[in-house]
């Protein structure tokens, strides 16, 4: 499943692209600002960031520049009323929007070949985690990993697993010690905090963001080796 960000910050059309794209089956994060947007997007777990802007900006220029220094391939899709961006890179679809252009947008972009060496870091992958902090210990599973970060979700699909892992991040914790179980009896052992949290396609599960903490030489090779398309 491809994780797509919406940058609405404005709360102009995100809602109506959120809508559209879960029905497509695709995982989906709404930032109302650029700081925000910027922060999710530096976990490296989006496949494709989707701008909303009547009239792009010195703003939205500079965070679509920001967008192409982090990671150079990240597929850009603006709605807007105006007719071009000078900025490489991102497609441009013109208000109104038409709903099948916009899902064949999205989906010509993520099947589009990218360079090895600046293609997104990141992998499915279901792995058993354990959370720990200030709240307490949460089983979760991976649903997406990259080198900068983890989305997680809880362990089981049943209303005591998934209250125990919203009542987790109910509470700000500034750090997450991250244990992800590897094959065998090994484990890797990482810190981080909740970057972001938004609700799964069923509008029932939380599902959590994390940004990695000061990795390791050992972890950080771990983790590419991992989501290595060899991996």
């Amino acid at each position: 499943m491809s994780n797509i960000l919406i940058v609405d910050p404005k709360e102009q059309s995100g809602a109506l692209l959120k809508s559209i794209l879960r029905g497509k089956n695709y995982g989906v994060s709404v930032s109302e600002s650029f700081n925000e947007a910027v922060r999710k997007i530096n976990t490296g777990l989006f496949d494709l960031v989707c701008i909303d802007s009547d009239r792009p900006g010195q703003e939205e220029k500079a965070f679509l520049a920001d967008i192409k220094e982090i990671i150079p391939d990240l597929p850009v899709i603006a709605v807007s009323e105006k007719e071009e961006i000078s900025l490489s890179g991102v497609e441009l679809l013109a208000k109104p929007l038409s709903i099948s252009d916009f899902a064949e947008a999205v989906y010509t972009l993520l099947k589009a070949p990218v360079k090895p060496e600046t293609a997104i870091k990141h992998c499915e992958i279901n792995l058993p985690v354990e959370l720990k902090g200030i709240n307490g210990i949460v089983p979760a599973r991976t649903l997406t990993l990259s080198v900068n970060g983890v989305l997680v979700v809880p362990d089981f699909n049943q209303e005591a697993a998934i209250q125990k892992f919203k009542s987790f991040f109910a509470q700000k914790t500034d750090k997450i010690a991250t244990t992800i179980k590897l094959k065998g009896d090994q484990f890797l052992k990482l810190q981080s905090r909740l970057t972001f949290a938004d609700n799964t396609p069923g509008e029932k599960v939380k599902n959590a963001g994390l940004s990695f903490l000061k990795v390791s030489e050992a972890n950080q090779k771990a983790l590419e080796d991992l989501v290595s398309p060899a991996a």
